[in-house]
C-alpha cells in the first residue's frame, strides 16, 4: 500500500540507528570504505561480505550491520562508497521515518521534498548503473588482488538491492 508521499508503507519503516560503530574507514582502491573485522586483533580473512548501501550512504545504518555481520557470521565486512560522498542528505530519511507528523510537520516534509527534486533527479541520472558499476569492480578487484579474498558474498539495502542482485548474477 502507497502512502500519502506516493512511497510504498516499508519504505516509509524502520529507524535510524545511532551509537558507536566497531569497524574502521579504509581505502579500497579509490574508494571509501569502511569494513568490520570479525577478527578482533584485525587480521583479514579469505570471506568478505560487501554490504551495498541505500541512498542515505555508506555512513549510517550499513556500518551497525556490518559490524553485526562480522560478530556473528566471523566474516569481514565492507562497506564501499558507492556514492562517492554524494548520498541524499539524512534529514530526508528522518522526516520520512517520524511517525504521527503534525500539520506543520507534513507540510514541512513536503516543502524538503519538493525543494529537493532538482537534486533528486540529478542524483538519480549519476547513480545509475553507468556510475554505479565501475565503483563495484574496483571494490571486487582490489579485495581479491590486494586483501586476499577468494569469496565474497553480498548484500544490498534498497537502492543497493539492485547491485547485490547484478553482482551475484555476474559472478
Amino acid at each position: 500500500m502507497e502512502s500519502i508521499t506516493g512511497l510504498k508503507e516499508c519504505c516509509l519503516s524502520g529507524f535510524i540507528r545511532k551509537g558507536v560503530q566497531n569497524g574502521q574507514e579504509i581505502k579500497l582502491g579509490s574508494l571509501d570504505c569502511y569494513v568490520a573485522r570479525a577478527n578482533p586483533d584485525g587480521l583479514a580473512t579469505d570471506t568478505a561480505i560487501l554490504i551495498f548501501h541505500d541512498v542515505f550512504g555508506w555512513k549510517g545504518n550499513s556500518r551497525f550491520i556490518a559490524d553485526n555481520f562480522a560478530k556473528e557470521a566471523g566474516i569481514d565486512c565492507y562497506v564501499p562508497d558507492l556514492h562517492n560522498g554524494s548520498s541524499l542528505p539524512i534529514y530526508l530519511a528522518e522526516a520520512m521515518l517520524k511517525k504521527d507528523k503534525t500539520f506543520y510537520e507534513n507540510v514541512s516534509f513536503f516543502g524538503k521534498i519538493l525543494y529537493n527534486i532538482p537534486f533528486f533527479i540529478g542524483w538519480m541520472r549519476s547513480h545509475g548503473d553507468k556510475n554505479t558499476l565501475p565503483y563495484i569492480d574496483i571494490a571486487v578487484n582490489e579485495l581479491r588482488s590486494t586483501h586476499g579474498v577468494k569469496k565474497i558474498a553480498t548484500v544490498g539495502y534498497c537502492w543497493g538491492g539492485r547491485y547485490a542482485i547484478i553482482l551475484a548474477q555476474e559472478n
